[in-house]
């Protein structure tokens, strides 16, 4: 029999957050992204929409760093949606948005997005 091992993150690392006091600018910029063919999805937890832009994940030390349990995000680029919905549409796309707030690396990141906002 195989052996399963749950081993979840110690630490997150994220090297910038940036706030749209819109919604709509959020999906205007992400759209953008959309437009280009590039898959996009934005997650959703405790009022807040957010889209991480992992670190460049392929080099040694980051894959070590992962080993030993620790993440790293380049960027989050976040707003307020205090209503979940499925999806946002902007310039005649629909952009998914997935509830997250099961995963709880996910609503904690929720929630320290929305500290932020109140900072």
């Amino acid at each position: 029999m195989v052996e399963i091992i749950e081993k979840p993150l110690k630490r997150l690392v994220v090297g910038e957050t940036i706030f749209y006091n819109k919604i709509d600018d959020l999906a205007s910029v992400v759209g953008l992204a959309a437009a280009t063919g590039h898959p996009i999805v934005l997650n959703w937890a405790e009022g807040v929409v957010y889209i991480p832009l992992p670190a460049y994940s392929d080099s040694d030390i980051m894959v070590e760093k992962y080993l030993e349990g620790e993440m790293h995000w380049a960027s989050i680029a976040f707003s307020r949606m205090e209503k979940y919905e499925d999806k946002i549409r902007v310039q005649g796309l629909e952009i998914p948005v997935i509830d997250v707030s099961r995963s709880k690396i996910m609503d904690e990141v929720a929630t320290w997005l929305k500290n932020k906002i109140q900072e």
